[in-house]
């Protein structure tokens, strides 16, 4: 997640523009990522999961053990959380896909997707 604050040592990029205006310079203007586990991506992962465990426990409570410190977000209704994929977590694409799947069911229909050539 993308914060801003104003801060006493540089943490991530300086906010040149704002530091630009600033009188005094006690403390820096920055933009840093902070980091969480309630990140989309394990938001959809453990709804998911919670999902699939109320229809069948066994290994999935192992699962959802391992991400006890993930908050727990019911996505069957609520709005989806918005994941952009990078070089950093493209190869959780499919994962997530079989996530949505399980939460939401198959499409009423499919599009197949080409490859460019």
């Amino acid at each position: 997640m993308e914060c801003e604050d104003s801060l006493p040592s540089l943490r991530g990029r300086v906010l040149v523009a704002r530091e630009a205006r600033r009188v005094i310079h006690d403390r820096i203007d920055c933009r840093f990522s902070e980091l969480s586990l309630d990140t989309p991506e394990n938001l959809l992962l453990k709804s998911s999961l919670q999902h699939l465990h109320d229809r069948d426990p066994g290994e999935i409570s192992i699962l959802l053990s391992r991400m006890r410190e993930v908050s727990l977000t019911d996505l069957t209704h609520g709005p989806w959380p918005r994941i952009r994929y990078s070089q950093l977590n493209l190869h959780y694409k499919r994962t997530l896909d079989l996530a949505r799947l399980a939460i939401k069911g198959p499409p009423r229909r499919i599009l197949l997707e080409r490859k460019p050539r």
